[in-house]
């Protein structure tokens, strides 16, 4: 079976969107620092599980990153060997 022809629109739609996720990513990052960052502040806290919140936002990390994963594998992005094209 041969595999249709990547439309640009396509192209496009999927770096919008990869660009949405990673957005999404970079702000779970940040989230996940500061729920781990004020677990180790707490007077008297003990090493334990980490708390349910931090599982499901380690969670959608996972999951952002599969997509991520998914879209670059199905629309690779061109390498560029640095010469520009004629005008």
């Amino acid at each position: 079976m041969l595999a249709r022809a990547v439309q640009p629109a396509e192209v496009a739609q999927a770096r919008l969107f990869e660009g949405i996720l990673q957005a999404e990513f970079a702000e779970l990052t940040q989230l996940a620092y500061r729920m781990a960052g004020s677990l180790d502040r707490q007077p008297g806290a003990e090493p334990t599980e980490p708390p349910r919140d931090l599982l499901r936002i380690r969670e959608r990390m996972n999951e952002v990153h599969r997509l991520i994963q998914a879209l670059q594998g199905r629309f690779p992005q061109p390498r560029w060997d640095g010469e520009l094209l004629p005008e």
